[in-house]
């Protein structure tokens, strides 16, 4: 919802879902739902309710950051927001949790000048693959020219033949009608 831009329909289904995990006794998921909460004001401008509900999911045990810290640099603490950008990059060393919050650390430190760190933590994504040997991403080959056999093509004799000289046995023609019967009855027996 809140990619589409509908804040106050995402406002609502999180305290719905805090209201829910309230009911059964708490869950993990409320620090979520407020962390969520806590974002969503921060984009709307709402920063004093941005900061209550980032409250909120610290309270119930969620990180706060990367949130925080994006709401310290709107509101004029680039340097509050640069030192937990570094605080998170010397804390959290495996790769799945840093690409949560790597995107933001780079914006901060983009926005704060410090364009050196911002080159090093967007290489961490890339050393990250090299160590990992992952492949980077390269678009799929350029389809064949029209005119070319495709490799997938397969030549029309090897189709198998319908009627009643093939050689697909008795009672091929039951099994055609109904296309799930070859996988629960076991086969094409008569």
């Amino acid at each position: 919802m809140r990619l589409h831009g509908a804040y106050a329909e995402a406002l609502a289904e999180l305290d719905l879902a805090t209201t829910r995990y309230t009911a059964i006794g708490g869950h993990p998921a409320i620090g979520l739902a407020c962390y969520e909460r806590g974002e969503t004001h921060r984009l709307r401008g709402e920063f004093d309710a941005a900061e209550l509900a980032y409250d909120q999911a610290s309270a119930h045990g969620h990180p706060v950051q990367p949130g925080r810290a994006l709401l310290w640099l709107g509101g004029g603490r680039a340097n509050d927001a640069a030192a937990v950008s570094q605080r998170l990059l010397g804390e959290v060393v495996d790769p799945v949790h840093r690409s949560g919050f790597l995107p933001a650390v780079v914006e901060i430190f983009v926005w704060t000048g410090d364009l050196e760190q911002a080159q090093k933590s967007c290489g961490n994504g890339r050393n990250w693959q090299a160590r990992s040997g992952a492949q980077p991403w390269s678009p799929p080959p350029a389809p064949p020219p029209p005119d070319s056999p495709s490799p997938k093509t397969i030549p029309p004799q090897r189709f198998p033949r319908r009627g009643p000289d093939s050689q697909a046995g008795p009672g091929w023609e039951r099994h055609m009608r109904r296309p799930d019967a070859g996988y629960c009855s076991g086969g094409l027996s008569a």
